[in-house]
């Protein structure tokens, strides 16, 4: 189902977010609210070594990880190298969630596994279910910056 024009705002220069970018996002209009879920989201580095645990039932492409200083938080497999329970990182990765209201607009960056990494006008950034946004059409974002 594609969302419709009332839902789809606009769109803007992804290179005003991530300058190396050159293409445009697609603001959307948010439909259902969601509030953070984690005080301290982790922030991890590619090569960093993490402790895995269980991977997301509601979300298969995530897993439990646990750093060095014993943060917690989901991560995409995406970005691990898994070895049994441990997995290095391949790239940076940033678990910021956003907390939004219903009718807020933001600009939809990203979208991986089931969660889209979302730009709000006010400057913050960071991720939210995508069933919080208008139905995405398969391939309508990318999957990784």
């Amino acid at each position: 189902m594609q969302a419709s024009k009332l839902d789809v705002v606009g769109s803007i220069p992804i290179a005003r977010f991530f300058p190396q970018e050159r293409r445009s996002v697609t603001q959307f209009r948010v439909v259902r609210a969601y509030r953070a879920a984690f005080d301290r989201p982790l922030h991890l580095s590619a090569g960093e070594l993490v402790t895995l645990g269980k991977v997301d039932a509601e979300y298969p492409g995530w897993i439990w990880c646990t750093t060095g200083n014993g943060n917690s938080g989901w991560a995409p497999r995406k970005y691990l190298e898994i070895r049994s329970n441990l997995g290095r990182l391949l790239r940076d990765y940033d678990a910021t969630e956003l907390t939004l209201d219903g009718g807020e607009i933001v600009s939809a960056a990203y979208d991986l596994d089931g969660w889209v990494w979302c730009l709000c006008q006010d400057g913050r950034a960071g991720w939210i279910p995508a069933n919080c946004l208008p139905a995405l059409e398969q391939g309508q974002l990318p999957d990784t910056p």
